[in-house]
């Protein structure tokens, strides 16, 4: 449905003179994109809301998005699929945030900051099949999600030295759920090169 959409709204550019015509498969594909992206998001504060956890959501979603965006990791095989594993995964985190004692949430914390650490220092940028990256991408996105895992891992600090468990709980749990998708991207890699040879 999105695509079609997407594919409506780029003819529409094209009959109003916005897009050439040999440009629109390009716009309805980036249109189709925004639109994924939208949804995820309104999904996203959907949820929150339903929790009455909105902050708690926002900085978890915000914490991951940005952080995998450069870091890579697992993709599922369809927007459907990813749609679905997004929302599992926001629900999940929710609630272990909502039901985990403030007591365990610092220790739990560094435990989860260490081992996503040494995924990003030794896993990322995970690439995938559909966007390979050159040696230039891969140096500028390693020093880039090393970054934002610091500048992360100083804002959970920050929030927990404030008496914000609860947020920062969220962010590390960011960080947690991006080293799974790095160590479960790195498998789908590994298997699909011995597939290959």
């Amino acid at each position: 449905m999105e695509k079609q959409l997407s594919y409506r709204i780029a003819e529409k550019l094209v009959k109003y003179g916005a897009v050439t015509q040999e440009n629109c498969e390009t716009y309805a594909y980036g249109i189709s994109l925004m639109l994924n992206a939208c949804l995820h998001i309104a999904t996203t504060v959907v949820i929150g809301a339903a929790f009455h956890m909105l902050s708690e959501c926002l900085l978890f979603y915000l914490g991951f998005a940005v952080l995998r965006r450069f870091a890579g990791g697992y993709h599922a095989g369809s927007p459907a699929k990813c749609y679905l594993l997004s929302c599992l995964v926001v629900a999940a985190v929710l609630l272990v945030v909502k039901y985990i004692e403030a007591k365990w949430t610092v220790p739990v914390d560094f435990v989860l900051v260490f081992l996503c650490g040494i995924s990003v220092l030794q896993l990322a940028p995970v690439e995938d099949a559909n966007k390979p990256l050159d040696s230039e991408e891969i140096r500028h996105y390693k020093r880039t999600s090393r970054l934002l895992w610091l500048a992360e891992t100083a804002a959970a600090a920050g929030l927990a030295a404030a008496g914000l468990q609860r947020p920062a709980f969220a962010l590390c749990l960011a960080q947690a759920v991006l080293a799974g998708m790095l160590l479960f991207g790195s498998v789908k890699n590994r298997r699909r090169s011995v597939q290959a040879v």
